[in-house]
């Protein structure tokens, strides 16, 4: 059985359990010029898909200049737009999700980065979730990820340590889209240091979508796949929504954020809409509560 049709049908029995059916329409969303989930046009370890997601420059490996590259900005869950002192360098894992297009449709993909300080036999503990808004606290495993890979990729830089990038097909976009919102998200424990990572998604008109970190106190809610070149309405334009957010309270899908703020900011190779103003005193509600904002 592959791990397509076991997440599939572990999010098909998590419907069924909340009265859920899936649609047989196909949902508009956006895609990704991509041909290739390994496309990594600056060879800063993170594919293009993955920047356009994390909102760092998939034409320089160190988009903010401060000497740390993106790959290990992105793993640390730092902010990468912004220049900082180099964090300490140790055990990381990142999980990110795009959704790219195939010959059958758009498929999600799940990215595990890592970055060992040594080798990747220092993983003695790993686990990987979906925990859905309509049943909160309720966590669906998805630990047959070690199955069935469709990229792994690996690089050692000195004084950086071993960099591990393993890809995987979760399930298609539209069975996606039929349970938001939902975060998916990962456990380990890498030699004696437990990380976590979550990452939050939702629908944000008509587009799968999470909330990423830009600067301190403003986020982005960035869609899970690039525009198309050349679509209607999805042209680049180099600026981005970043939103305030104040929390005020919670619900059955997760914590509510009020958009107190909303402007559109430069940003690479990034689109910001005509609604971004629009969308001050709007509620986000974000499954896996406010540390899921952060990135874990």
């Amino acid at each position: 059985m592959t791990l397509r049709t076991t997440a599939s049908i572990l999010l098909a029995a998590a419907l069924a359990a909340v009265g859920l059916v899936l649609s047989s329409s196909e949902p508009h969303r956006l895609r990704a010029d991509v041909t290739s989930i390994d496309l990594d046009s600056d060879g800063d370890f993170l594919p293009d898909c993955v920047e356009w997601v994390c909102l760092t420059s998939a034409s320089s490996a160190d988009t903010d200049l401060d000497s740390a590259s993106d790959f290990v900005e992105v793993v640390q869950k730092g902010r990468p737009r912004q220049a900082n002192a180099a964090l300490a360098a140790d055990h990381e894992m990142r999980m990110v999700v795009t959704s790219v297009p195939t010959a059958n449709g758009n498929e999600v993909i799940l990215h595990l980065l890592f970055r060992f300080m040594g080798g990747p036999e220092l993983l003695n503990q790993f686990d990987c979730y979906a925990e859905l808004g309509a049943v909160p606290g309720m966590r669906i495993p998805l630990s047959t990820l070690s199955l069935q890979p469709v990229s792994v990729q690996q690089r050692i830089v000195p004084g950086e340590g071993l960099w591990v990038r393993y890809s995987v097909s979760l399930v298609s976009e539209q069975v996606l889209r039929s349970v938001l919102p939902c975060s998916i998200g990962s456990s380990a424990v890498i030699g004696s240091r437990s990380i976590d990572t979550t990452m939050p998604l939702f629908d944000q008109g008509g587009s799968t979508c999470s909330v990423v970190p830009f600067a301190p106190g403003l986020f982005a809610i960035q869609s899970v796949s690039a525009p198309v070149a050349g679509a209607v309405g999805a042209l680049p334009n180099n600026r981005v929504c970043v939103l305030q957010l104040q929390p005020i309270g919670g619900g059955s899908g997760g914590s509510a954020f009020l958009v107190s703020g909303a402007e559109c900011q430069d940003c690479n190779d990034l689109v910001c809409g005509v609604e971004c103003a629009a969308s001050v005193g709007t509620v986000v509600v974000l499954p896996g509560g406010p540390g899921s904002i952060t990135g874990g």
